[in-house]
């Protein structure tokens, strides 16, 4: 028996040592088929199935991130629209540790772990950054693809870095990242927004390097 990919089964046995185990599948009668998947499965849990062989089926789970799996009839691919929502989610529900910034790699690796790992490439993520419009913003520097929440959204961040002149009018990337610890692309894309709003002026200078001047704080 081969069944369609895009198909919705259930995991009946399942072996999470090596990832593999037995599937139902409920037509007209009730099949068990042979599967295995990347993925963490558990017994009862609804999957959907991604390669079909025969007696044999790749699965992924059926969960909120497979919302983003569209089935043409023929084959599966990506709704690029709920892919871009994720993408913004995890830009927003991780902005406390990264400031709302994830580089193409970071999110790579963060897709890897959920239900999408056999659908997500470098290239996709790529097409993506290229879509218009974007919720976010994405910026290349030295090399790196970079994705990033859109400057209101990191006011929070400005409103640190303002906090910090009250004490000292004068601040350099090296005096930030010892009171945040954020990393200096962090800093400098904070500063960046802090100077177009006309809270600072900043000075180059030989000795010194950058120095980040808040006269009207």
């Amino acid at each position: 028996m081969k069944i369609p990919v895009g198909t919705k089964v259930t995991i009946d046995l399942w072996d999470s040592v090596n990832r593999r185990g037995m599937v139902i599948y409920s037509a007209d009668t009730l099949s068990l088929l042979r599967a295995e998947s990347d993925n963490h499965m558990k017994k009862g849990q609804y999957a959907i199935v991604i390669k079909s062989f025969e007696n044999f089926v790749q699965v992924v789970p059926d969960d909120e991130f497979s919302l983003a799996i569209r089935n043409t009839g023929k084959s599966l691919s990506l709704d690029h629209n709920i892919l871009i929502n994720f993408i913004w989610n995890h830009l927003k529900q991780n902005f406390e540790s990264t400031g709302g910034i994830a580089s193409i790699l970071d999110l790579f690796h963060f897709f890897q772990q959920t239900s999408l790992n056999s659908f997500i490439t470098l290239d996709v993520l790529y097409k993506i950054s290229k879509t218009n419009p974007l919720p976010f913003e994405c910026f290349e520097e030295e090399g790196n693809l970079f994705f990033i929440l859109r400057e209101l959204e990191r006011i929070n961040d400005s409103q640190t870095i303002l906090n910090l002149a009250k004490n000292d009018q004068v601040l350099s990337i090296t005096r930030i990242h010892q009171k945040t610890q954020w990393p200096e692309l962090r800093i400098r894309k904070t500063l960046e927004y802090v100077i177009k709003k006309g809270y600072c002026k900043v000075q180059t200078s030989f000795k010194d390097g950058e120095l980040y001047y808040f006269p009207q704080i």
